[in-house]
C-alpha cells in the first residue's frame, strides 16, 4: 500500500492541488485517490466557500448517516398515502 499525507491545514483549493502535485498518483489505490480528489474540492476558494460548499458538485457521503434526504414539495407529499399532515 502506498503511503501519502495530505496537509488539510491547507486551506485553498489551489494550494492543495499544488501540493497534490508532488504526489505519484499513479501508485495511489482507488479509495486513495478519491480521498484526493475530495480532498482538493474541499479547498475553500477566495470566497471562502468550497465547490461543495456552493452545491456545484455533490459528493456522496461515505456513510448513509450523513447522506441529506431529498427534498419532497407539499404536493408531492399529500400525494402519499402516508403522509400525515398532523405532524406539522
Amino acid at each position: 500500500m502506498s503511503k501519502f499525507n495530505l496537509d488539510f491545514n491547507i486551506y485553498s483549493s489551489k494550494d492543495r492541488l499544488e501540493a497534490v502535485k508532488k504526489i505519484d498518483l499513479a501508485s495511489l489505490t482507488k479509495t486513495e485517490l478519491e480521498t484526493v480528489t475530495n480532498y482538493i474540492l474541499y479547498g475553500k476558494d477566495e470566497d471562502g466557500t468550497s465547490i461543495v460548499d456552493r452545491k456545484e458538485i455533490q459528493i456522496k457521503p461515505k456513510f448513509k448517516s450523513f447522506q441529506k434526504e431529498k427534498t419532497v414539495s407539499l404536493e408531492g407529499l399529500m400525494e402519499s398515502p402516508t403522509f400525515d399532515e398532523n405532524i406539522f
